[in-house]
């Protein structure tokens, strides 16, 4: 029996026409809607809407209401964005980028084992732990930090396009300063898989409970069914624990290691911040598959979903994808080859062949040399003979003569000074040689000029520059621009060409 009040495909909420339903949650179901304006403009974007037994009821419409203050001001590529929150009637809802894609779940749930390759898995949490970042270090309009902390890093939260990009959702739980609501103490929210100890023993939590949701999704990831193996019970549902004996050959020994150290029970063990934690990810996914990159991602997932031919030549051969996808993985997955036949075969003409008699040896034996013609020693009628140290003498003349020469040009040319013609044998001059000009060395790195504001510190990655305005010689390249002043932080992402300079 429907639910009063419950929303139909049929229905509109404002200006968004719902067009299907994606999901259901506890609390919420969500959409995909789409919104047309003038000029024929249209968009699909993603509605979350508050089921009707909890509109009702002021604590779930305040998380609903904090889920877009804190994911609204959060603008990032890494990031799921909030573009809108409203109400109709009894019917709250929020407006979301729509990411036409999957989760990582559905995304192993595809794999037999369950267990993703080891560039895959160790680029996608890269990704995630990039907008898990940028939400660490989120400020408020008056520069404070927000202290935000998502409390829900799963596999089924972490979205991915159809172009390879990672994105971050699902803030219903997270916790920021300035919340409408506040978890009552002892309480425990998110899922118990995936909760750091602090936070599933009900205690005070910050950034690093995160980055253990993303050792254990990233372990799940390379090991699939067998580290669902490796939990135990608690009052709260099931809890991570690191298995007691782990093969080398299911985990790189350097990936273990980092694995090690994010899951670590005491948080001051754990890495410092999400952006520590992505150089390790990054550092090893270079190590074992340089080059793997979003569009690598994308042409892997297509391949999953059976939308690529199986030729050999659409995957980047220095990943271990290629491998394992190539192999019994993709045969499991029945792909259609939808390339051209062949054209048939046509035999070639018969060639005609001829027998040839095998080469003379130049040596009969070992320390004997045979010629093939009798010597005979001749004389030339009309040539000026010498004597062979008369002979000797004259090509020793020559090659001195010509050695002092070359000193002599080499000489004049590091000095700058002309060269003087040269003399020849028969008493003619030759003109000196030309000093052709070098070209031009080819521009191996960009400049980047950062006009303001006046006085915010320059970071890039892990270097601080000097505060802005500056400018900065760098390799070409996309880098992620930190601009901070008065304890406000913003982000910007530019494109560095060789040879020229980007305005920032």
């Amino acid at each position: 029996m429907p639910v009063a009040g419950a929303i139909s495909l049929r229905e509109r909420l404002d200006r968004y026409q719902l067009v299907e339903r994606i999901g259901r949650g506890g609390m919420a179901e969500v959409f995909r809607a789409r919104v047309q304006s003038l000029g024929g403009f249209e968009r699909d974007v993603a509605i979350k809407v508050l089921l009707p037994q909890f509109a009702s009821e002021s604590e779930f419409v305040d998380m609903l209401l904090d889920e877009a203050r804190i994911a609204g001001a959060i603008v990032h590529p890494c990031v799921v964005q909030v573009l809108d929150v409203g109400r109709q009637g009894e019917v709250f809802y929020l407006v979301m980028e729509y990411v036409c894609g999957t989760d990582l779940r559905s995304i192993a749930r595809t794999i037999p084992g369950a267990k993703l390759p080891l560039a895959m898995a160790l680029y996608i949490v890269g990704e995630v732990l990039r907008g898990l970042h940028a939400v660490h270090l989120a400020v408020d309009d008056q520069g404070r930090p927000r202290k935000i902390v998502h409390r829900d890093v799963s596999p089924a939260n972490v979205l991915i396009d159809e172009n390879g990009t990672v994105k971050l959702g699902d803030f219903g739980i997270a916790h920021a300063s300035g919340r409408l609501t506040r978890t009552r103490t002892g309480s425990i929210k998110g899922k118990s898989r995936y909760m750091a100890p602090e936070q599933l023993t009900g205690q005070p939590v910050d950034h690093r409970a995160d980055l253990y949701a993303v050792g254990v999704t990233l372990f799940e990831a390379l090991l699939g069914d067998v580290a669902r193996e490796s939990s135990y019970a608690t009052p709260y549902g099931p809890m991570f624990t690191w298995p007691r004996r782990m093969p080398p050959e299911l985990i790189p020994s350097d990936v273990a290691e980092i694995l090690r150290r994010a899951v670590v029970d005491d948080p001051r063990q754990r890495f410092a911040d999400a952006a520590q934690f992505r150089r390790v990810i990054v550092s090893a996914l270079q190590r074992h598959a340089p080059g793997y990159d979003a569009e690598v991602l994308a042409r892997d997932l297509r391949r999953l979903r059976g939308e690529l031919v199986d030729d050999g030549g659409d995957f980047s051969e220095s990943t271990d994808a290629a491998t394992e996808l190539r192999g019994e993985s993709a045969r499991r997955l029945k792909l259609v080859d939808r390339s051209p036949a062949p054209p048939p075969l046509v035999p070639a003409p018969a060639m005609r062949t001829q027998t040839l008699p095998p080469p003379e040896p130049l040596y009969a034996d070992a320390d004997v040399m045979r010629p093939t013609m009798p010597y005979r020693p001749s004389v030339p009628s009309s040539s000026f003979l010498l004597p062979q140290s008369g002979r000797k003498l004259l090509l020793a003349v020559a090659g001195a003569f010509a050695s002092a020469a070359l000193i002599a040009i080499i000489i004049a040319l590091a000095s700058g000074s002309s060269v003087p013609p040269l003399p020849r044998l028969d008493g003619a001059t030759v003109p000196p040689p030309r000093a052709m000009p070098l070209p031009p060395p080819r521009a191996t790195t960009g400049i980047l000029s950062v006009a303001g504001p006046v006085g915010a510190r320059v970071i890039i990655g892990a270097v601080v520059y000097p505060p802005a305005p500056c400018a900065i010689e760098l390799p070409p390249g996309n880098y992620d621009v930190k601009l901070r002043m008065r304890r406000r932080l913003v982000v910007r992402h530019v494109t560095v060409d060789a040879g020229r300079t980007t305005a920032l």
